[in-house]
């Protein structure tokens, strides 16, 4: 407010803050320092009416300054004045930074000490069945999506992957509460039995531990699909005043059939297991759904899902699915415009298969708008943020999603992505480690560690890396080419000869992305060869495409007219 209307570098905000020659994640604290801000203000970063972010550089008070040199602030405070929760916001940052500079370290992940941030535990299995554990996680991942819908401004949720790190724990709420920065706990059990579906459950404040709110849904199974909605309401109701007189809300457009809501939740189980195996069983029971229940929203979204991410993982040509993406995405939207997983779909369609980024955007910001703590679309907003190369904003954004979901390998290891394309090298070894700690064997997170030893020069342990990822994917083709280039870039020819040998023997059974060939050959510094598999790619519009403006990869033909020429063609560059 000092310098109303003038940049503010973020080395300044740390420099007030903390002062010089102070070990701190300045990054994390900051970004941190002005989301605080922005809450404390009802500001939004995309429209903001007070602090506007200027991309790579800082931010810039733009609201209306009094001769006073006050704010002219006028919104509804939140738990009291708006600077005044500003300012605890900025003594909760600048401590973090004391305790720091004192030597000490978190023993769990960094994340903002949000007073509103609540966590759903995984329901518990009581039923005498062990089969019911895809029933109880997806009503689980059912409260979580409620939850995150019916007061978005107001409730931060930690997102499934991270809640699923909890099942069948034995760390007390105070434990859970301080190692998410959560001030609230839900804990549920649910029992199954022929037609009758008991769900407990109830709300436990951390700070004292104790139970605040709780209730019992006995209810048949075909009456079972509002539940998730109804905590979601109560919990918010108690644990913010503010919204004590939130209207009743309808749920989302699910499904009365309870054949239909098990089959979805099926298909839900197998999506989050990222096999090639596990998303063709994941596709079959979203249909089985659909078929049952036509205008099951929720099913229609999560096929689009599978369809997208089996040409991500699968490297499956894209256009065996097209036209029934397509349908799922339209028919997920007309049955409910406000479904954010229909959103994100609609925005990874437009992405990486119709290369309409402009699309995409919209399609990404209004998932978010709608619900702010789904992580998914912040992490493709972000991958689309980078490939348009505003580094900036896809880390802010990464950083978002990867603290709604921390302990999820999938953000850490995306994260560790996109500081590599920002050339950030030095910033992204950690998150890379604390995804293979979460998980061993993901393999995207040794991908992306292969590319950061690549790009440090370290070319024996990239090679490891990817070889890694290759047996970890069950086969994924990107990983074999990755080592292809990387031996010909460091000219180990005769191996990358092998790599193109190998590729060319999988060609005969399976589908091989001709971006994958182009990589080798760019490797080799067969530029004529490479740019020939480049045009087979655009002709069948290959999925891979999308790297072809942030992956280092491909930095030794940017300068080459062709290369330039193909980035317009895709519509990559304006």
């Amino acid at each position: 407010v000092e310098r109303s209307g003038q940049l503010v570098s973020r080395e300044e905000i740390a420099s007030r803050l903390w002062g010089n020659g102070v070990h701190v994640d300045v990054e994390s604290g900051v970004n941190t320092a002005v989301r605080k801000l922005r809450a404390a203000l009802k500001d939004a970063a995309d429209q903001p009416t007070f602090i506007e972010t200027v991309p790579g550089k800082g931010y810039r008070f733009i609201g209306p300054v009094s001769e006073s040199g006050q704010p002219q602030v006028a919104v509804k405070a939140h738990r009291g004045a708006p600077w005044y929760a500003a300012g605890i916001a900025l003594g909760i940052v600048a401590t973090i930074g004391v305790v720091y500079n004192a030597g000490f370290r978190p023993r769990g992940p960094v994340v903002q000490a949000d007073s509103l941030t609540v966590v759903v535990l995984p329901f518990e299995n009581l039923s005498s069945d062990p089969e019911q554990e895809y029933f109880s996680d997806g009503l689980m991942e059912e409260t979580i999506a409620a939850l995150g819908r019916v007061a978005p401004s107001s409730i931060r949720v930690i997102a499934r992957t991270t809640s699923m790190a909890y099942k069948k724990t034995t760390k007390t709420a105070s434990q859970i509460g301080g190692e998410l920065g959560a001030s609230h706990l839900i804990e549920s059990t649910v029992r199954r039995d022929g037609e009758s579906v008991r769900v407990t459950s109830k709300l436990i404040r951390v700070k004292d531990q104790v139970q605040v709110w709780g209730q019992t849904f006995a209810r048949k199974p075909s009456d079972l699909v509002g539940v998730p909605q109804e905590i979601a309401t109560a919990v918010a109701r108690q644990i913010d005043s503010e919204l004590s007189s939130l209207p009743r809300q309808s749920p989302r457009k699910s499904t009365r059939d309870s054949v239909a809501q098990d089959l979805y939740l099926k298909g839900r189980f197998y999506l989050y297991q990222r096999t090639p195996q596990a998303m063709q069983k994941s596709a079959e029971y979203f249909a089985a759904a659909i078929q049952k229940d036509s205008s099951y929203a929720l099913a229609f979204a999560g096929l689009a899902d599978t369809y997208i991410l089996q040409s991500l993982i699968t490297s499956v040509y894209s256009s065996q699915h097209e036209n029934k993406l397509r349908l799922a995405i339209e028919k997920a939207l007309a049955l409910d415009p406000d479904l954010a997983e229909a959103h994100t779909a609609a925005g990874m369609a437009s992405f990486f298969i119709d290369w309409n980024w402009p699309a995409a955007e919209r399609s990404f910001r209004r998932a978010i708008e709608l619900n702010p703590s789904y992580a998914s679309a912040r992490q493709f907003y972000a991958h689309l943020l980078a490939s348009s190369l505003r580094h900036d904003e896809a880390i802010a954004e990464i950083q978002r999603a990867r603290e709604i979901d921390p302990f999820s390998p999938m953000m850490q290891s995306f994260e560790g992505g996109v500081l590599v394309w920002a050339r950030r090298y030095g910033e992204a070894l950690p998150p890379l480690q604390k995804a293979i700690a979460i998980d061993p064997n993901f393999f995207p997170a040794h991908s992306v560690l292969g590319l950061l030893h690549q790009q440090t020069q370290k070319p024996d342990a990239a090679i490891k890396e990817y070889r890694n990822a290759y047996r970890l994917s069950g086969g994924n083709i990107l990983q074999l080419a990755n080592q292809g280039f990387l031996f010909g870039f460091t000219g180990r020819r005769t191996e990358a000869q092998e790599i193109i040998h190998t590729m060319n023997q999988i060609a005969e059974s399976r589908f091989v992305p001709p971006v994958t060939f182009a990589l080798v050959y760019a490797g080799l510094g067969e530029n004529d060869t490479a740019f020939q598999w480049l045009e087979k790619a655009y002709q069948i519009r290959d999925i891979g495409l999308v790297l072809l403006t942030v992956d280092p990869k491909w930095d030794s033909l940017r300068s080459d007219k062709r290369f330039q020429s193909l980035l317009r063609r895709c519509g990559f560059l304006n």
